[in-house]
């Protein structure tokens, strides 16, 4: 097949995942044989590549599409969010940024997913293509398709722990897959604990509603408000929901608190947290005893409240289930930390 056959339509397909396997080839070799790559030595420039991709798309399709005018017509609008989503996948896969893997679940598109993995021992923060964000916990995984970002749906799956939030986007819903359930939202904020191989699944909510469905049972659903969950029993299949316990009771690490330090040992910070989230904080070198913290928190999760002081003390920290550690070389001349 020669490149001029590389039409809007078959671009189409290539993302939907319709292409025939001539088709998928010819787009890959197409963009094997546009010769982007950096000469050796030359730092990557990401987006004179994408310039370069969005020039070459143009040139093969017949079709200028000048992505940063307005007004554009739909169609052609339509047409640009196609070839783009297209270029980024392209460029994406030819980066390696990512772990690439195909889900095991049923998808529209054939194309490879990206794959988000914590490999640390504390909670990281990640942002997603529609500004969402989400604090994945240890051994966390979220997995996508960067296209599901431009249609109707915005598509994710998790395996782990993650708190989510949200982008509002009341036009395209925003849904997490997991094992066991499915969950809806348009823009919120809540907790969602998906491990495979435990006896639940559980979703929390912070703020704003959520939709929560049994995989095998889509007319298993229940609807969730601020401080509501839902925990669904592998074993039963049934799905059950509940007030979030009250203020009385330790909070979860993802549930936000306001907190307040004025020179204090950073042991007693310690011992509050452990009042506060029901957790084990352990210190891992004894000069940190002596380390002072000046700090206010203002509705913020442990994780949050943890990566704070750690990068104020220039120490680092672990969680490992309910057992925090905090590491460091502590302060032999002890003096406030502080933050606002």
């Amino acid at each position: 097949m020669r490149e001029e056959k590389l039409t809007p339509e078959l671009l189409k397909r290539f993302l939907e995942g319709q292409a025939t396997e001539e088709e998928r080839l010819l787009v890959e070799t197409w963009y094997q044989e546009t010769n982007f790559t950096e000469s050796e030595g030359t730092p990557f420039n990401q987006e004179a590549h994408l310039l370069r991709i969005r020039e070459k798309i143009n040139t093969t399709t017949g079709e200028f599409l000048d992505l940063d005018s307005s007004p554009m017509p739909v169609r052609l609008w339509r047409q640009a969010q196609r070839y783009v989503a297209v270029a980024l996948i392209l460029l994406i896969g030819g980066l390696g940024l990512y772990y690439v893997s195909e889900l095991s679940q049923p998808t529209t598109s054939s194309i490879a997913s990206l794959v988000i993995k914590n490999s640390e021992k504390k909670v990281a923060k990640h942002t997603l293509p529609d500004g969402t964000s989400i604090w994945l916990n240890p051994e966390a995984s979220l997995s996508y398709y960067p296209e599901s970002f431009m249609g109707d749906h915005r598509n994710v799956t998790l395996e782990g722990e993650a708190f989510f939030d949200v982008s509002k986007d009341a036009s395209r819903p925003f849904i997490i897959n997991s094992k066991e359930i499915v969950i809806k939202v348009l823009g919120t904020s809540f907790n969602v604990r998906a491990i495979s191989g435990q006896e639940n699944y559980a979703v929390s909510v912070v703020s704003g509603k959520v939709e929560v469905a049994s995989v095998k049972e889509a007319d298993k659903n229940v609807t969730l408000l601020a401080e509501e969950e839902a925990v669904f029993e592998v074993a039963t299949g049934s799905l059950l929901t509940s007030r979030i316990p009250d203020k009385n009771q330790p909070n979860a690490p993802w549930q936000p608190v306001s907190l307040a330090f004025e020179d204090t040992p950073l042991k007693d910070v310690a011992q509050q947290l452990e009042k506060r989230f029901g957790i084990t904080v352990q210190l891992a070198h004894e000069g940190l005893n002596k380390c002072l913290v000046t700090a206010n928190f203002d509705q913020n999760r442990l994780s949050e409240v943890l990566e704070t002081i750690t990068q104020m003390l220039g120490a680092t920290y672990e969680i490992n289930a309910s057992v925090v550690t905090i590491s460091g070389e502590g302060c032999t001349n002890p003096g406030p930390g502080t933050h606002q």
